[in-house]
C-alpha cells in the first residue's frame, strides 16, 4: 500500500511537470530542426543561454529521464541508452512536436497515478490482490475504467495506446495526440 501510495504522489507530480512544460513549449517562439540546434550553440558559446534554453533543457532532461526508465533493471551499456531513446523526440525536434509528446507523456503518468491509487484502495479494503469472490485488482481496475469511462484497455485514453496483459500498465505505448 505504501508504494502504491508513493507512487500516486510519483506519477502525478511527473503528470503536472510534463504538463506544465508542454503549454510552456506550445506557447514559446522556438523553431526546430538545425537552425535551432545552431542558434543554442551560438548561445553557449556566448553565454546568452535565455527562458528557451532552459525549456530546451527541461524537455531533454526528461525525454532522457523516460528513456532510461524504459530499460530493463542491470546495467547498461551505451547503445542499450542510445536504442532507448530512439523513440523520443531529439534536441532538434520541434517544439510543438515534443510538447505533444509531453502532454502525452502527462497523460500517461496521470494514468498511473489513477491506478496506484485505485491499487493502494483496493489492497486497503481487501487486503490481497484478490477479492473474496475471487475478482483479481487487474479485473476490478478494468471494471471500474469502464464504470468513468475508459475502455479498461486504453482506448478512450487521448494519447495512450496499446492493451494491457496481466499488469495494467504493462504493455501500454504512447503517442503525441494528432500523429
Amino acid at each position: 500500500i505504501s508504494k502504491s501510495s508513493d507512487d500516486v504522489a510519483t506519477f502525478a507530480s511527473s503528470a503536472a511537470r510534463y504538463k506544465a512544460l508542454a503549454d510552456k513549449l506550445e506557447a514559446a517562439p522556438m523553431s526546430g530542426g538545425l537552425s535551432s540546434k545552431w542558434t543554442e550553440f551560438v548561445k553557449e558559446q556566448t553565454g546568452n543561454q535565455d527562458e528557451i534554453t532552459a525549456l530546451r533543457k527541461e524537455a531533454l532532461e526528461i525525454t532522457n529521464s523516460e528513456a532510461i526508465k524504459s530499460l530493463p533493471p542491470g546495467p547498461a551499456t551505451d547503445r542499450d541508452i542510445e536504442l532507448a531513446r530512439a523513440p523520443f523526440p531529439t534536441e532538434k525536434a520541434d517544439p510543438k512536436y515534443v510538447a505533444k509528446w509531453l502532454g502525452a507523456i502527462s497523460r500517461l503518468n496521470d494514468k498511473k497515478a489513477q491506478y496506484a491509487e485505485f491499487k493502494a484502495n483496493f489492497i486497503g479494503e481487501h487486503g490481497t490482490l484478490r477479492e473474496k469472490g475471487g475478482k483479481t485488482l487487474v479485473s476490478a481496475w478494468k471494471d471500474y475504467q469502464k464504470e468513468i469511462g475508459g475502455s479498461g484497455e486504453g482506448g478512450n485514453t487521448p494519447g495512450i495506446t496499446g492493451k494491457t496483459n496481466s499488469d495494467p500498465m504493462g504493455g501500454w505505448s504512447i503517442k503525441p495526440v494528432g500523429q
